[in-house]
Parts: C-alpha cells; structure tokens; sequence
C-alpha cells in the first residue's frame, strides 16, 4: 500500500545576494555555472515534489523582476511574495505586473524589518560610505580586496 506525501508550502528567499548581508538568511546553491533563481526553484522542486513553492524577494529585486532570467516561467512555477522595504517605491514595470493577469501569484507585504538591501549597500560603496554594519567583515573585507562595486551602480 502506497503512502500518498502531504502536500505543503515552502518558502525560498530569492534575489541577486550581491553583495551577501546580514539581511539574508543564507547564500545561494554552490554551482559550476551562473545560477539563476528559475534553476534553483526547480532543484528545490525535485527535492520537495510535493511542495508549493512560494519565492520571496525584496521590492528592489521585485522592481527589476523582468529582467530576470526565464521570469515569466518562474511566475508560473512558483507564487511571489513581495517584501515591501521601508522607503522602497515600486517601478512601472512592477506595477504593470501587479495591474495584469499575473497578480494572482503576487502578494506584496509590508513587513517590519531592517532598512538593507545589496542595492543600497552597492550604492553606498560608488558614495564611499562605510558598510561595516551592513554585510559580514569577510564579505566587507573581499569587496575591499577586489575594489567591488565602485564603478557602477545599478
């Protein structure tokens, strides 16, 4: 007699951890090749067949969604939750996601937490300010070493 699995929910935190800080829960999958979050999604999928996969991001990478590899196959794959960051504004491009057919897999939340984004914190090194306080010291200490981030920002 065959056991049928529960199904259940899964959270993944997703966006560019670029530069990794101390606002995210833990780094992306160790690959050979450029990882892009679609590819991650369907390894977590094969690991957990069961699940509903919900991915949530940041309103600044949710800004830039469709730009993303493969993003229109990664809204139908998975439901989006949107963390709106203090001060952050939605882009045109996002909003007009949101105002079409796929805001039945977007859910955007207001949630309290700490004013830090990679985009802030890339933007913060191209103005010379210090991010001691934002990232581990060893990530602060890598960008240091290999002068990251300080000719362009996005």
């Amino acid at each position: 007699m065959s056991q049928s699995a529960e199904e259940f929910r899964l959270g993944v935190y997703g966006g560019s951890f670029d530069p990794i800080h101390l606002g995210h829960l833990r780094s992306e999958l160790e690959r050979e090749d450029t990882s892009y979050s679609i590819d991650t999604l369907q390894s977590v999928q094969a690991d957990y067949p069961h699940a509903d996969l919900t991915l949530i991001i940041g309103m600044d990478q949710f800004s830039a969604f469709d730009t993303w590899h493969r993003w229109q196959e990664l809204l139908q794959s998975v439901e989006l939750v949107v963390m709106e960051r203090p001060g952050e504004t939605m882009s045109d491009s996002a909003r007009d996601m949101i105002d079409s057919p796929l805001q039945q897999r977007i859910s955007v939340v207001r949630v309290t937490q700490m004013d830090i984004s990679s985009s802030r914190i890339r933007q913060d090194l191209q103005a010379g300010l210090d991010i001691r306080f934002l990232v581990p010291y060893a990530v602060r200490n890598y960008i240091r070493t290999e002068n990251l981030y300080l000719n362009s920002v996005e």
